[in-house]
């Protein structure tokens, strides 16, 4: 838009960018909504509605991608941001800004992809110490695979556990406590149909092994994934029975395993009992769901079969799939894998399919001896689920067997449970302490 002058009102809506130059509105209505970039070249259309609380346009460049949504609820409105020059420096061009005071994102970190390649993710996973076999010892000969009904939320839903816990586990309960996660799961249950569905038979197939495995990383990356692995999906890695009772024959040999941040803030302001933690494990595992459902569908149009493994529909145990794809190793926490850059402070999600690969290997960046000297996680669970003890072999997994019971009775009957990973171990923050 150039060399115009609005004369009435203006109401433009575009995906894409905006280059505004000359454009002079004085007092009328200009009204402009766009999912790309904004530019203004002399920034004659100040005072109008470019800015709405979420942008600012002072002559220079602002990056937008905006959606609303309407409602006859009663509300306090916003005010306009103020021009950038007026903003805080300090906190937001100044020190705090370029060294991340009081929040992850700061100057040096802001765009992860600004001098790293989408396939090699945001996170520098080059740098850490791959091995031939998990830090966790498998004796996969004797590892049993269980119906999905052993699940302890399954149980408790079941009475199981008592008439109290089942209440609170009916429909979903506990995590429909507060009302962002209570929006967030009605949305869950909507991906569930786009979870699986059937190959196309006319797709290219590649068979390629490193471009398969380089195309399903850069795609995940590009699309908001915060660290992708991938690894075989052994048969002791699926459920015996679906949640209906139907015997599970493993349809899928590989699987695509990714990770979702939870949040540095949101974990920082949460205490664990508060609406602000079970809305942020909904958050995760809704963008999953929607990630996780892009990346099965777009192999299926390539023509090979794919299942996306979600929180309210999965057919396959995620932890061993994690470890096997060189995500995380297993820590004190028991069945928890955490990540060498967010703790566990992540929520994950698993597509099998049928396509080749080449597989990451496990990781080892020291874990195992170092919840064997901590034992910090096992002091301050406020349910006294996680051990304190030496590891134990359970199901074919040397692992520190936490109590599942305890803990899932806990997790029910509060909003969530996130002391033992803000307290406890390393969340992605820089102290072990």
């Amino acid at each position: 838009i150039t060399d115009s002058s609005v004369s009435g009102q203006l109401d433009l809506v575009t995906g894409g960018a905006i280059v505004l130059n000359k454009l002079s509105a004085g007092s009328n209505a200009v009204n402009i909504t766009a999912g790309g970039e904004i530019t203004d070249g002399n920034d004659d259309t100040a005072g109008n509605n470019i800015t709405a609380g979420v942008l600012t346009i002072t002559g220079g460049q602002a990056v937008t991608g905006l959606e609303t949504s309407v409602s006859t609820l009663d509300l306090a409105t916003d005010r306009p941001l103020a021009p950038r020059a007026d903003q805080p420096w300090f906190k937001t061009q100044g020190p705090a800004w370029w060294l991340g005071k009081g929040f992850s994102k700061n100057a040096f970190n802001r765009d992860p992809f600004s001098k790293r390649k989408f396939v090699d993710g945001p996170h520098p996973f080059e740098n850490l110490k791959r091995v031939e076999t998990p830090t966790t010892y498998i004796d996969e000969a004797r590892v049993a695979r269980v119906p999905k009904r052993t699940d302890m939320f399954a149980r408790a839903q079941f009475g199981d556990m008592g008439k109290n816990l089942q209440e609170g586990a009916k429909g979903g309960y506990y995590a429909r406590k507060a009302a962002p996660s209570c929006a967030q799961r009605r949305a869950l249950g909507a991906f569930v149909l786009l979870q699986d569905g059937e190959a196309n038979e006319h797709g290219a197939r590649p068979d390629d092994l490193a471009q398969n495995a380089a195309n399903i990383k850069a795609a995940s990356y590009f699309l908001g994934v915060d660290a992708v692995g991938l690894s075989r999906c052994p048969d002791w890695a699926w459920y015996s029975h679906d949640a209906t009772g139907a015997v599970l024959d493993p349809p899928h040999n590989n699987a695509v395993s990714m990770i979702i941040d939870q949040g540095y803030e949101t974990m920082e302001g949460a205490s664990g009992d508060d609406w602000i933690s079970v809305a942020q494990s909904m958050r995760a595992y809704l963008r999953f769901s929607l990630l996780g459902g892009v990346i099965a569908q777009q192999i299926r149009n390539l023509g090979y079969k794919a299942k996306s493994h979600t929180v309210l529909d999965g057919e396959v145990l995620q932890p061993p799939l994690l470890l096997l794809s060189g995500l995380g190793e297993v820590s004190r926490i028991g069945e928890v894998i955490l990540n060498p850059y967010l703790g566990p402070r992540l929520k994950s999600g698993v597509v099998t399919t049928d396509m080749p690969f080449e597989h990451d290997k496990p990781i080892d960046f020291g874990l195992q001896n170092f919840c064997e000297n901590c034992n910090k996680c096992a002091r301050e669970c406020p349910s006294g689920a996680i051990t304190a003890g030496p590891k134990l072999m359970f199901n074919g997994y040397e692992i520190w067997k936490s109590d599942s019971q305890k803990c899932a009775s806990y997790r029910i009957s509060r909003k969530s449970c996130a002391p033992s990973l803000s307290l406890s171990v390393p969340h992605g923050s820089r102290s072990w302490d």
